[in-house]
């Protein structure tokens, strides 16, 4: 099932994504990679990740597995082999909507920032 699916980050460019199968070859290619959950307007993104094309990268699966304890089971996956292209389609998406699950920090996922009461 590979489906076009749009998305314009904060300076207005358009992403095209290409919904995949979950259980593809997706987290070996390189590119980004969005876990969302369909609904009646639109796309609710839980988390991006990029995509290095590693045979046994495990950072693209521990995403999807964040992403599906809150629903996000479609992937959606937009191939580049640039990594300046995947760290500013990353920046501009993120900067144009909110997912739930943080995202980039200097080309590595980052770690939810927790606060604690003292």
């Amino acid at each position: 099932m590979q489906r076009p699916v749009s998305f314009r980050g904060q300076s207005g460019r358009t992403h095209v994504f290409t919904l995949v199968d979950a259980g593809g070859d997706w987290p070996t290619r390189q590119g980004v990679v969005l876990f969302a959950v369909p609904e009646h307007y639109g796309w609710r993104v839980i988390r991006m990740c990029a995509l290095r094309g590693r045979e046994h990268d495990v950072q693209p699966i521990w995403a999807q597995a964040d992403a599906a304890r809150y629903g996000g089971d479609a992937v959606l996956l937009l191939e580049t082999r640039s990594s300046r292209r995947r760290a500013n389609s990353l920046k501009d998406l993120e900067g144009g909507f909110s997912p739930l699950w943080p995202t980039l920090q200097d080309g590595l996922d980052a770690e939810p920032e927790v606060a604690v009461a003292a």
